[in-house]
């Protein structure tokens, strides 16, 4: 079990790859109560990140940033 963050519209995720390693499946479960069967598309271990999909609607995508616009102070979250 771990946490991950959708990324896009078409329903990419990123989380850690030490979530997925060796998953026969993956299930995603949303904050609403929805559940979706979830495909592994990629993992890079040296990194822990893995990239998984999921299909959906109006799913809550993470408004992501530029590195380059923050200002001292800011609140910044990474994985």
């Amino acid at each position: 079990m771990g946490s991950g963050v959708i990324i896009s519209p078409q329903g990419y995720i990123l989380t850690n790859s030490h979530v997925v390693e060796g998953a026969e499946q993956i299930e995603v479960v949303l904050f609403d109560g929805r559940s979706f069967g979830g495909k592994l598309i990629g993992t890079d271990p040296s990194y822990d990140l893995a990239l998984i999909q999921v299909e959906g609607n109006d799913l809550p995508v993470a408004p992501l940033g530029d590195s380059e616009d923050l200002i001292v102070g800011e609140w910044a979250i990474a994985i």
